[in-house]
C-alpha cells in the first residue's frame, strides 16, 4: 500500500468499522473463538487491506505484508494458510453486514448528481459471471467443466455507489437475482434485455415504477401507433409485447424506440413506459 490515497482510505474505513459499524464485529466474534488469536475484526481488516492494496491474492499477506510494522499495529495479520481457512469456514454475513453499514454511511454523505425533474436518480442493473475452478467449488458447477458465481449489482449513476449486490450460483437466472432491485417511483431503472419478463414489466407499471431496457429480438410485437421523430435513423412506436400473440402478452402498451447507428447501421430497440 504505497499510495497515500490508499493509506488514507484504509484508515478512514478502520475508524468507521471500529465505530458504530463495529456492532456487527462484536456480534460475530463468537464465530472466531476457536481461531487462536484472530477475531472477526482481524479477518475483515486483512481482507479489506488486501483489496485496497491491489493485491493479486491471499499469498501476498505472507510475501509482502506479514512483517510490516505499519500494518501489524492496526490488526493481527493471519498467515496465508490461516486466512484461507478463515475464508472457507466463516459465514460471509460478516462481510455483507459491514458492506451494508458502510454503504449507508456513504449514502448519507453523498447526494445524487442526477438533475432530472421527474427522477431522483438513475439506477443501473447489471450482472457478471465469475468462473471458479471446478475442483475448488464443485457445488457451484455451471457449464463447460467450470464452476461459477453470478454477481448482480444495482448501481447509482447519481452517487456513483453500488446500492445492492447479490451473489448466487451462476446457474440461477439473471432475472431471479434482482428481486427487490426495482423498488422506487423516484428512480428510473436501466437494465439489459437479459432481464426481460413481460409480466414483470406490467408489474412495474402497476407500482408506478419506471425503466428502460433493450427489447428481446424474438419478442412478438403488436404495433398501435407510429410517431415521426424527425431524427434520421430513429423511429418511435407504441406497442405490446409477448412470446406469441395468444399468450404472455403485456397488459400495458409500451414505447419502443428503434435506432440505427450511423457508422455501422446497427439496430437498437429500447423499451420504456
Amino acid at each position: 500500500m504505497d499510495k497515500f490515497a490508499n493509506r488514507s482510505t484504509f484508515r478512514k474505513l478502520i475508524k468507521l468499522i471500529d465505530g458504530n459499524i463495529g456492532r456487527n464485529l462484536r456480534k460475530a466474534n463468537n464465530q472466531y473463538k476457536y481461531s487462536k488469536n484472530y477475531t472477526g475484526r482481524d479477518h475483515i481488516m486483512t481482507m479489506l487491506f488486501l483489496q485496497i492494496s491491489g493485491c493479486d491474492g491471499l499469498r501476498d499477506i505472507d510475501e509482502k505484508y506479514r512483517n510490516s510494522s505499519k500494518v501489524n499495529k492496526d490488526f493481527n495479520i493471519p498467515t496465508y494458510s490461516q486466512l484461507s481457512r478463515l475464508n472457507k469456514s466463516k459465514s460471509c454475513d460478516l462481510f455483507k453486514n459491514i458492506f451494508e453499514d458502510l454503504l449507508q454511511e456513504a449514502e448519507r454523505e453523498l447526494k445524487s448528481s442526477v438533475n432530472i425533474k421527474e427522477f431522483k436518480d438513475i439506477k443501473i442493473i447489471d450482472s457478471s459471471v465469475v468462473n471458479i475452478g471446478k475442483g475448488l467449488a464443485p457445488e457451484l458447477y455451471f457449464q463447460d467443466e467450470k464452476s461459477a458465481i453470478r454477481i448482480s449489482t444495482l448501481f447509482s449513476n447519481g452517487t456513483k455507489l453500488t446500492s445492492k449486490i447479490n451473489i448466487v450460483p451462476a446457474k440461477i437466472g439473471e432475472r431471479t437475482c434482482i428481486d427487490g432491485y426495482v423498488d422506487s417511483e423516484e428512480n428510473i431503472y436501466i437494465f439489459d434485455k437479459g432481464y426481460f419478463k413481460y409480466s414483470w414489466y406490467d408489474e412495474t407499471i402497476d407500482k408506478k415504477q419506471n425503466f428502460i431496457t433493450r427489447k428481446q429480438s424474438n419478442a412478438v410485437t403488436e404495433e398501435y401507433l407510429a410517431t415521426s421523430t424527425e431524427i434520421e435513423g430513429m423511429y418511435d412506436y407504441i406497442v405490446t409485447m409477448g412470446s406469441d400473440y395468444s399468450k404472455n402478452e403485456t397488459r400495458y402498451k409500451y414505447r419502443e424506440i428503434l435506432y440505427f447507428t450511423k457508422d455501422s447501421d446497427e439496430e437498437f430497440r429500447l423499451v420504456t413506459q
